[in-house]
């Protein structure tokens, strides 16, 4: 320890001796060391981390499968998940979840909120205690006596004042009256952070059952002890098999696939959160190469002093052990260095998460105690690494020839040694800068993808109806025609369409589809992604017709009833013929539409998914299918065609004149909506 002291004390006056090298390689170590000390956090914070509850490894989530189509993670229908959680013997509970909108008023200013049904065993499932009041009952699950809610904490501090009064007290909700009976820990983590009120949902008990052909849940469960993830699997595969026989019509092809929550959360960004990783591995790699040269180059300058350290009788072991000592130095220095370039690649780390990406630790990314940790032992890794050559090469010098040399250059050796560090370093960063450019490329390719609709000089709006309000389609078309109407009086508005679920908005809305003359089969099922619209939308969403018309004002619900395709369901279903004039019968409805038209494909979630299947058609006033939960803000109608997302919202998308600079600058307003329907 004496002679560590002694060398640790020597390599801190040389470091401030040789500014020139300390400081190069102290920018060459913060870089490499700060960037992998930022992805570490991510990576331990979205990975590493066991969940925020308790027995997190038992926590599973509860997915629809569909083997015919590819699909693992499908939302699940009402009827499914109540005959799910009685038939099944592996888990101790199994809860559903949707998310909503709800406005609140009766406490202050009026305020939407981002909120959610759940069945009540819900927080016994993620066994959450509340912080005051109660949570809620196997009762409170049926209409009539759901109308109660549980605030989040920081709702409860914003709008009640942290009041411990507040439970019990009556706020309205779409204008309904709901009584509050909890407030949840400021602790309480949920994948969706943006939820600040939780209400039961009513699932049984209703004037109509519960539907197997309207999907939109989400479903968590918690096994029980002793019973793996290949059993639940098993067990749920039973469960699925059975009802495959017992309801064939709508559950023909569909499974159950059961994954565990913390590999569910994770598998969004894994793989990114790896890739950078690996890259700023690479970079701290290369910064060790840096390094080790430099240092190579300043030992030409000690050689005189080691031969005379040596001839005074210190070993190669105390010789090595001094050069190496300076290294794990430095590369602590490094380390410290990293600290602020990691702080500020945190901020940037977080800016990368995608927003409203159900993501659990987040919030987490940051310097605590193991990344510190990290950081510590990634800086004495990398003192070692890159001091291990130059001590190797300090050790094995010839006495009497350094003697005899004096300080002249090195020999052959130590060239050949920087040569290869240099040749090395080239290989690692040209590596590095291929992958790099591979990856710019694809970006630039997907930002130059044909979209399928134009982007400039376009944006949107998000309207929510009530549907306390607007419970008829009748009075929900009249708002509709209203919004537009006074959209497209605005000055430089060119044209204005209304979607049900707007293209790259990341929400799904397959259903079963009838094809006149053709009958589905298990392996080859005949589906398609239903969107409503109103006549102008394509023109406003600059889509091209391939083929027939658009809609007209002819087109209403009095009138033969229509539809549009895309390209992709029209090659799919009518290959080498046309389908104008063919028809096609949506989900759960037994009516007839003709195809009027065919559309050029658009992207729907991503740039990089391919074209899928799609049927529109235009709004409608004539009664569509209910949701089967009887709450104020879920049981709303909606237009034939249009699956139930919880709530009465539909896009308008205007067409700007793109001279008008204001329109230019403004920007879409946007809203969460669950992730699948």
């Amino acid at each position: 320890m004496h002679a560590f002291l002694q060398d640790a004390r020597f390599a801190g006056r040389l470091l401030v001796k040789q500014p020139g090298v300390t400081i190069i390689a102290l920018l060459t170590l913060a870089i490499g060391i700060g960037g992998n000390t930022a992805m570490f956090s991510a990576v331990d914070a979205l990975l590493l981390r066991p969940l925020p509850y308790d027995e997190p490894d038992r926590l599973v989530k509860v997915w629809e499968k569909r083997p015919a189509e590819g699909v693992l993670d499908n939302v699940v229908a009402p009827a499914d998940f109540i005959d799910w959680a009685r038939m099944n013997t592996v888990f101790e509970n199994m809860a559903a979840y949707v998310g909503i909108i709800a406005d609140l008023t009766g406490v202050g200013e009026p305020i939407r909120l981002a909120a959610a049904g759940v069945s009540p065993p819900f927080f016994d499932v993620l066994r959450v205690q509340p912080a005051l009041g109660r949570t809620f009952r196997p009762e409170e699950a049926t209409p009539g006596r759901h109308r109660v809610v549980m605030l989040g904490h920081s709702l409860w501090q914003s709008r009640f004042g942290s009041e411990p009064g507040a439970v019990g007290r009556t706020i309205s909700l779409n204008g309904v009256a709901h009584e509050i009976v909890g407030v949840l820990p400021a602790d309480f983590e949920f994948p969706d952070a943006a939820i600040e009120l939780w209400a039961p949902m009513p699932l049984t008990g209703g004037t109509t059952p519960p539907t197997r052909s309207n999907h939109s849940l989400e479903v968590f469960a918690r096994l029980k002890p002793g019973v793996t993830l290949e059993a639940a699997r098993a067990d749920m595969d039973r469960v699925g098999a059975l009802l495959q026989k017992e309801y064939p019509d709508t559950n023909r092809t569909h499974g159950v696939y059961v994954r565990s929550l913390a590999d569910d959360l994770a598998r969004p960004v894994r793989s990114g959160l790896l890739i950078l990783l690996a890259a700023v591995a690479f970079v701290l790699l290369i910064a060790c190469v840096n390094v080790a040269n430099l240092l190579l180059a300043r030992a030409a300058s000690r050689r005189r002093e080691m031969a005379v350290r040596a001839a005074l009788g210190a070993g190669r072991a105390r010789l090595a052990g001094q050069a190496l000592t300076e290294s794990v130095l430095l590369g602590l220095a490094g380390g410290a260095a990293g600290l602020v370039v990691a702080q500020w690649a945190i901020g940037l780390v977080r800016r990368l998460v995608p927003a409203g990406l159900p993501l659990l630790g987040v919030q987490h990314i940051g310097l605590d105690g193991r990344v510190l940790l990290f950081t510590f032992s990634i800086s004495i890794l990398t003192g070692l690494v890159f001091g291990l050559l130059p001590a190797w090469h300090i050790a094995r010098e010839d006495v009497n020839q350094s003697l005899k040399d004096g300080g002249r250059s090195p020999g052959n050796v130590r060239r050949r040694l920087r040569t290869a560090l240099v040749v090395g370093e080239i290989a690692l960063a040209s590596l590095l800068l291929v992958g790099a450019g591979l990856t710019l490329r694809s970006f630039h390719r997907l930002l130059n993808a044909d979209a399928g609709f134009e982007i400039a000089g376009r944006t949107t709006a998000l309207v929510v109806l009530p549907g306390r309000k607007y419970a008829e389609d009748a009075t929900r078309l009249a708002a509709l025609e209203e919004v537009e109407r006074r959209f497209a009086a605005i000055p430089g508005v060119r044209a204005v369409g209304a979607t049900s679920r707007l293209p790259l908005g990341n929400e799904n809305s397959r259903m079963g589809v009838g094809i006149e003359g053709r009958e589905p089969t298990p392996d080859t099922p005949t589906r398609a992604h239903i969107r409503a619209v109103t006549g102008r939308f394509f023109e406003a969403m600059g889509m091209r017709l391939v083929s027939g018309r658009q809609f007209s004002a002819a087109d209403h619900e009095k009138s033969l009833q229509v539809a549009i395709v895309n390209q992709t369901m029209a090659d799919r279903y009518w290959p080498g013929a046309s389908p104008l004039g063919r028809r096609v019968r949506l989900g759960g409805t037994q009516e007839w539409r003709e195809v009027v038209g065919v559309i050029a494909d658009a992207r729907n979630w991503a740039w990089i998914v391919r074209s899928i299947p799609r049927c529109i058609c235009r709004f409608a006033s004539s009664p569509g299918p209910r949701c089967s939960s009887s709450s104020p803000w879920t049981s709303r109608r909606r237009p034939p065609g249009r699956r139930c997302a919880r709530r009465s919202a539909l896009s308008i998308r205007i067409s700007r004149c793109r001279a008008c600079a204001r329109w230019r600058r403004s920007r879409s307003a946007r809203t969460r909506h669950a992730s699948r329907r």
